[in-house]
């Protein structure tokens, strides 16, 4: 399967990123809404692949076209964590940013 190693090995990180947005929003009802997003999230790319590669599954587009789509999103959300994680790091070593 395509990717799907490079996807194990990230697989902590994506994992730093779920729970980094998880702690961020304040009501349970749109904190289980996220898990349930995230988790099709993580899960839409391998199970895209999946089905693009079993023959004559016309009701498997939407499927294959959001999965396709989930690992680019899921790719910059956490560059963005990653990003915004090492500029607070910078900022409270520097003493821009008093905790």
């Amino acid at each position: 399967m395509f990717l799907l190693k490079e996807i194990l090995f990230c697989s902590p990180l994506i994992i730093y990123v779920g729970f980094g947005i998880w702690k961020l929003i304040p009501q349970r009802f749109f904190k289980i809404l996220f898990i349930i997003f995230y988790i099709f999230l993580v899960v839409a790319f391998p199970l895209a692949e999946t089905l693009s590669h079993a023959s004559g599954m016309g009701w498997a587009n939407f499927i294959m076209i959001a999965g396709y789509f989930s690992l680019p999103l899921l790719l910059y959300l956490v560059l963005f964590v990653i990003f915004v994680d090492l500029a607070l790091g910078v900022a409270l070593l520097t003493r821009i940013l008093y905790m």
